[in-house]
Formats: structure tokens, C-alpha cells, sequence
């Protein structure tokens, strides 16, 4: 992890992160400055708009006895792919780590009676600022010409307005991950990043996995290898309850997760529907997605239903259901043996009481 001396304006190189640094949070524009333009520290370095958001994080730190800060743009070495890895794996962690998060909107000049400048700033609907709002501890806010606009525990509610994210997770970061996984989604869903593969890799931190960047495979190729490491360390079935009607099991992109804001993982009895069969989470193996569960059959559907363990906050008596397509058939000597089955071709609500479409 490289950091920058806020004495001497050098940077430097930490296996290990110390334990008072700062971060600045921001979005990308014109002439910002990289490493190799950092190290160079000529007068076109200075002369770059960029240096500003830089000098103006230095001076904040050194004023609150901070002595080292991170600046994305000029602490990686973006040319090295190995480090860049490193770098968006880890960045959830140096965020929760810092002692404070700065974040610079540019274009706000001051906080309005009704915020307007605030909520419609850039920021909020950037892709790699989401982990930088909901990791740090602490959080203060700097407008145009570093204008102190307030700490995030003054302007929650404007934060929470402008990003979606939960109050009690902006004000106690550590909440973070007894989310439910469609609810981080929903978070993401409208934000952008200029690089499609950048929308999945940003949220690395946020669901908690690592995995290798392959720039060029595509945003719709690395958000279903983000799903798919998910699976793999989660039993949150909420991540397959993505959208209504015909689709496939993991979704393409973010907006299928655009109105999953109030989903929460809550268990369903299958017991409720006369079954007795135990239940297994959906999970990802070797061979493929796996369940084991009761199938429901619904009238005037033509293929069964199995249910997932999530439901809306404000209907906790419909659960979400997926279809099932039966690829393969056993009698009934072989009860246990596992069905091939398509699953995921429709999503709808199923009534806990009475096990019947609503």
C-alpha cells in the first residue's frame, strides 16, 4: 500500500497500513495526476488540476494530525496489473481502516435549505464511491475549493436520500454485511463506472470476495463471475430474486436489482405447504447450482415452483419462488436421487400460509 507524507509530500510503500491514515473519496476529471506524474514532482505536476484535490487532502490531514493520506489516483501503479489486483481487492478494507474518509464534491458549493446541489451531485452515482460511503468510520464532506460542507452523521439523511443506502448502515458501517444481498445490489444498481467490468469489480469488498480482474471479458461476463463467487460463500438466496416474469438464475447487470431494496432473507418453512423435505440452501459446487428443497406446483403454471428464503420487508407472508424445469425423470424407488433441472426461468411471489401464486 503506497501512502503519502503529508510533511514531505513523498510517497511511500507499507506492507503493513499504519494505524492513522486519511482517504479521499472523489470522482475523476481532467488532468489527474498517476503515479509516475506524482514521482516526476515537477512544475507540470502542480500545474495539473488534479494536484489541488491532493494538496487540499495533505493540508485537511496535517491540520487533524493525520500523517499519511491515500489518493487513488496517484497511490496505485495502474500500469502494474498484479498491483492494480491487489489494490481493488483490498479497497474495502483500507477504507474501513482509515481513521477518516474526505470526500471531495465538486460540484456543490454549499449545503441549500433543501440540498439540491448535494443530492445531484456526481459523485452519488459513481460505481467505486459506493465502498468509500459504506466502509469508513468517520466521514467528512468538502465542496468546491475544499468547502466544508459537514460530517456524514449531519448530512445522513441527505445521504440516505441520495444513495438509497440504509441509515443504520451509513451511521455503523459494521452493519454492512447483515444485509441482504439484493439490498446491496439495489445500492448499486443505478451507479455507473466508465469501464463496463468495473461495475462488478467495484463491489468486491462490499459482498466480501476476491476474485481475479480480466479486463476485456466484458461488464456482463464479470458481474455473473461476481454472482457466482457470491453463491460460493453465501447462502443469502435473495441474489437469485433479481426480477419478475421469464429470465435466467443469476442476473446480467445491476438495474435487474433496481426495486430489491426491502427484500430480507427470512426462512421459509416448507412444512407450511404440507412438505416434510429437508431443506438445503441453493448453492454453487462443482456441478453446477444445487438445491434441495420442496417443488410447489402452482395452478395454471406448467412447471413447479421452489421457494427461496427472502421476502419483501413490508409482505413477509410472500416469498419469492423460482421455476423449475425438469430436464430428467425418476420413479418412485428412486426418491432421492437428485433431478437435472433447469432453475430460474420465472420468478414470482408465493403465499407462506397457503403455498399459492399471488
Amino acid at each position: 500500500m503506497r501512502l503519502i507524507n503529508v510533511d514531505t509530500m513523498k510517497m511511500e510503500m507499507f506492507h503493513n497500513p499504519p494505524d492513522n491514515y486519511a482517504i479521499l473519496s472523489h470522482t475523476w476529471a481532467e488532468e489527474e495526476v498517476t503515479l509516475s506524474d506524482f514521482i516526476r514532482n515537477d512544475s507540470h505536476t502542480y500545474e495539473m488540476k488534479g494536484f489541488d484535490k491532493i494538496r487540499y487532502t495533505c493540508q485537511q490531514a496535517k491540520a487533524n494530525k493525520i500523517p499519511y493520506t491515500w489518493v487513488d489516483t496517484c497511490c496505485i501503479d495502474k500500469s502494474s496489473s498484479s498491483e492494480l489486483s491487489e489494490a481493488i481487492n483490498s479497497m474495502l478494507k483500507w477504507c474501513e481502516e482509515a481513521t477518516i474518509c474526505y470526500v471531495y464534491l465538486e460540484d456543490v458549493d454549499q449545503i441549500t435549505p433543501n440540498a439540491e446541489d448535494f443530492l445531484k451531485s456526481r459523485w452519488f452515482t459513481r460505481g467505486w464511491t459506493l465502498q468509500e460511503l459504506l466502509a469508513p468510520r468517520s466521514i467528512e464532506f468538502y465542496g468546491r475549493h475544499w468547502a466544508y460542507l459537514g460530517a456524514k452523521n449531519d448530512l445522513v439523511q441527505h445521504i440516505v436520500s441520495a444513495s438509497g443506502v440504509f441509515e443504520t448502515v451509513v451511521l455503523v458501517p459494521w452493519t454492512l454485511h447483515t444485509v441482504s444481498v439484493a439490498a446491496r445490489m439495489s445500492w448499486a444498481s443505478r451507479r455507473k463506472t466508465t469501464r463496463g467490468e468495473d461495475r462488478a469489480y467495484s463491489l468486491l469488498g462490499i459482498f466480501d470476495v476476491q476474485m481475479p480482474l480480466l479486463y476485456g471479458e466484458g461488464a456482463e461476463k464479470a458481474f455473473i463471475r461476481l454472482q457466482q463467487e457470491i453463491a460460493k460463500g453465501s447462502d443469502d438466496e435473495s441474489l437469485y430474486a433479481w426480477d419478475f416474469g421469464l429470465r435466467t438464475l443469476l442476473a446480467t447487470r445491476p438495474e435487474s436489482f433496481i426495486s430489491r431494496a426491502n427484500v430480507v432473507v427470512s426462512k421459509f418453512d416448507p412444512k407450511v405447504t404440507g412438505e416434510d423435505t429437508p431443506y438445503r440452501p441453493l448453492s454453487l459446487s462443482g456441478r453446477g447450482f444445487e438445491i434441495r428443497a420442496p417443488l410447489i406446483e402452482i395452478f395454471n403454471e406448467p412447471h413447479p415452483f421452489t421457494v427461496l428464503q427472502c421476502c419483501e420487508v413490508s409482505r413477509p407472508n410472500l416469498y419469492f419462488a423460482m421455476e423449475v424445469r425438469i430436464k430428467s425423470t425418476r420413479n418412485e424407488n428412486d426418491s432421492e436421487l437428485p433431478l437435472n433441472a433447469e432453475i430460474g426461468g420465472k420468478v414470482d411471489l408465493i403465499e407462506k400460509k397457503h403455498g399459492t401464486q399471488r
